[in-house]
């Protein structure tokens, strides 16, 4: 019903550290669910992730409820990962449609290195995307 809340999860528990955590979920609305741009989860979420690890998380463009969501994610992740948090809005994005990418990370990020895996991930994993194009057009919020 939307008025989920991330209350600690058990699969949260333990010591094993990420590289990067990607969320890139939404309801029937076509909205990511609140509980998942909550503080508590993307707290959560920030504990798990390696010394150099980096938290990605896809929302959508589009309507005043959408950008509600937008500005809620964005003040949470600053609340949760200080000023390391970047957006690119996806290739083709306008003000009524598309996507909303954030990158956050607990450390300073090194944006040629951060640009130099993209390019290498997409060569190497196969992806249709370019990663870089996205890396480049990232701006701190």
């Amino acid at each position: 019903d939307g008025d989920e809340r991330f209350d600690g999860d058990e699969r949260f528990d333990g010591d094993e550290r990420f590289d990067c955590i990607l969320i890139d979920v939404f309801d029937g609305d076509n909205m990511c669910p609140p509980a998942f741009s909550e503080p508590a989860f993307l707290d959560a979420c920030r504990r798990r992730l390696g010394d150099d690890g980096v938290l990605i998380h896809n929302l959508h463009i589009g309507g005043k409820k959408r950008e509600a969501a937008l500005e809620r994610a964005a003040a949470a992740l600053r609340e949760c990962f200080g000023h390391e948090v970047y957006r690119a809005d996806s290739v083709g994005s306008s003000t009524y449609s598309g996507n909303a990418i954030f990158l956050a990370s607990a450390r300073p990020l090194d944006r040629a290195r951060l640009h130099e895996k993209a390019t290498a991930a997409k060569m190497d994993l196969g992806w249709r995307f370019d990663a870089a194009t996205r890396v480049r057009r990232l701006r701190r919020v």
